[in-house]
């Protein structure tokens, strides 16, 4: 009997060490197939990680024009030495697979056109940049516009630039041309260029820098900013505060509601401020021997140098005619 029982238990003890150990395969097997499982999935994800966008180039000889049409792509043209334009595109992976968009570009005689073609109506949200980057000859003729995306511009010298955006941030560097700049909405910073300069502005804030040539602005809404100016500056603004500090040449100045002050500034000739609604205050390198003042003010206070008077001040005989007009707020020159 006890022989049996030892049987018994030896053979009770073989099987259940042989479910522990089909147990135990089992849940390697498991765990393993797991592993894959997670191994794959975070290679997907790197797929999508590398391949955010979708890269084209193109590349012309014989281009002496060149007009973009970037809509919401936001678009870079610099300029260099070579006789050849270069460019390219990048496309977000999801509007390319999905067909939303496309970027077509031909040769016209001299003139090379980029355009971005809407595919369907709605264009869905991505957070990666759409762009058309551009190197082009410095003498050819540019007329850039887009209709949300921003519009860069450096080292161009040539007869005429346009540029245009309905909704877009405008940067010109190192330009070289009669230049035009139309925004409705967003910002543009003009610097090192020689004009004109012509800039038509429904809303956006305004800086110029550094820029010899006339200058001509008209804004509705924002701040117009000028420094080291060498030339004349005719600017209106229906809100907004125009600031200049540093320029030589002959002021034409009107704004119905903000300031107007000038600093380091040189006048050549007839100037002419007026403001609605805020101060009037310029600091003048000239003698005020250059200058006879003709001012008016229906509220507040008017001086120049020592003078003051409130309503109406007459005051100098030089050969610069200055012209000031404020309905509410003082005016002050030094």
């Amino acid at each position: 009997m006890k022989k049996i029982n030892d049987f018994t238990e030896r053979s009770t003890a073989k099987h259940d060490a042989l479910i522990l150990s089909r147990a135990m395969q089992f849940a390697s097997k498991l765990v393993f197939l797991i592993l894959c499982a997670l191994l794959l999935a975070s290679s997907s994800m790197v797929s999508e990680v590398l391949a955010e966008s979708v890269e084209e180039t193109f590349a012309y000889n014989g281009v002496d024009e060149l007009r973009v049409d970037g809509s919401f792509f936001a678009v870079e043209v610099s300029g260099y030495t070579a006789d050849r334009v270069e460019g390219l595109v990048k496309i977000p992976q999801k509007l390319y697979e999905g067909n939303y968009v496309e970027v077509i570009h031909a040769k016209r005689g001299g003139k090379l056109e980029v355009d971005v073609k809407k595919r369907r109506a709605t264009i869905p949200p991505v957070s990666e940049k759409s762009l058309i980057r551009i190197r082009a000859p410095r003498d050819i003729t540019l007329n850039l516009m887009t209709s949300s995306g921003s519009v860069e511009v450096e080292r161009f010298e040539t007869d005429t630039i346009q540029i245009k955006s309905s909704s877009g941030k405008i940067k010109a560097t190192d330009l070289r041309a009669r230049i035009d700049i139309a925004s409705s909405s967003g910002s543009q910073d003009i610097q090192k260029c020689k004009g004109p300069l012509i800039v038509k502005s429904s809303s956006g804030r305004i800086s110029a820098s550094e820029v010899s040539g006339n200058i001509s602005v008209q804004s509705s809404s924002g701040s117009q900013t000028y420094a080291v100016v060498d030339g004349n500056i005719k600017a209106t603004s229906s809100a907004g505060m125009i600031t200049i500090k540093g320029q030589t040449g002959a002021l034409d100045l009107n704004a119905t509601s903000g300031r107007l002050e000038g600093l380091d500034v040189k006048l050549t000739g007839d100037s002419s401020f007026q403001t609605s609604s805020g101060r009037i205050r310029f600091e003048f390198e000239n003698d005020f021997e250059d200058f006879s003042f003709d001012l008016q003010s229906s509220s507040g206070m008017i001086r120049v140098g020592g003078s003051r008077a409130r309503g109406k001040l007459k005051v100098g005989n030089g050969p610069i005619k200055i012209s000031g007009k404020s309905s509410s707020g003082s005016q002050e020159y030094r």
